[in-house]
């Protein structure tokens, strides 16, 4: 080898090192707070100012909701698409289901959801796996009912990431068995920010009409947290479809809040 290819090899060498150093320094340089890897441009999250809970009134509507049963006799799925009225954020909401017979009495009801974020105008998800128990209860159910408890009813900010992190969205499906499917959980966040964290993914679930037929809530594991900006593209198995879903006419709503 003669010394002008030494050269020529020792400084490519150099320049390589140098763009290696560079991205050695970018990648564990440490991070100012409130900002993550893939956050460019985090304002901080701040709680909002909360007064008493108050009724949600007509600020909040299930205007979609159904349900089918995915285990003879006793196991249901629901399923309810809840829209904002309201000018103002609706912040901590309690929701839950009940089943309901042909006169109107209650058959089962589930325990409250706490729905972080709901801003105006916006359309969430909210799902839930139904056990009835008792067989000659069940068979009684014709209808699902929504309820809604309190919220706080907050000004929106829209500099706040915590109003912003709320997401509705549909998934892409890998692969499908009977009752059940693999499918990608993201990348949807992509402005994540540290000081938030996942409460809980809740999907609906429709049919080829796009009629709502049941729902479920995950409650998912730091591993797979979008709300701090450190989630990548992840799949998981989902399970408990209703017979007849239509999981491209399907969404899901992503819950994030102050962490704790």
């Amino acid at each position: 080898m003669t010394s002008g290819v030494r050269r020529r090899i020792g400084r490519r060498l150099g320049g390589l090192l140098g763009v290696g150093g560079l991205l050695a320094t970018l990648l564990f340089w440490p991070l100012p707070p409130g900002k993550s890897e893939f956050d460019t441009g985090c304002d901080p999250v701040r709680l909002p100012k909360v007064g008493a809970a108050a009724p949600v009134g007509n600020g909040l509507v299930a205007d979609e909701r159904g349900f089918s049963i995915i285990e003879q006799p006793t196991i249901f799925s629901l399923g309810a698409s809840v829209l904002s009225r309201s000018a103002k954020v609706a912040y901590h909401t309690t929701v839950w289901f009940r089943l309901v017979a042909a006169g109107g009495g209650v058959i089962w009801e589930g325990k409250p959801h706490e729905l972080s974020v709901i801003r105006p105008g916006q359309r969430v998800s909210v799902g839930e796996v139904a056990d009835v128990y008792y067989s000659y209860e069940a068979i009684k159910v014709v209808g699902v009912a929504v309820v809604f408890g309190t919220t706080h009813w907050v000004q929106d900010d829209p500099r706040n990431r915590l109003m912003q992190m709320t997401f509705d969205s549909t998934f892409a499906t890998y692969e499908r068995e009977t009752n059940s499917a693999l499918i990608s959980y993201g990348p949807v966040f992509p402005y994540g920010c540290q000081g938030l964290a996942l409460r809980h993914v809740a999907y609906v679930f429709r049919d080829t009409r796009g009629v709502v037929i049941g729902g479920s809530t995950r409650v998912q594991g730091k591993d797979l947290d979008a709300c701090n900006g450190m989630h990548l593209d992840t799949s998981i198995w989902i399970g408990m479809l209703p017979d007849g879903v239509d999981l491209g006419q399907s969404r899901r709503t992503t819950y994030c809040d102050i962490a704790a």
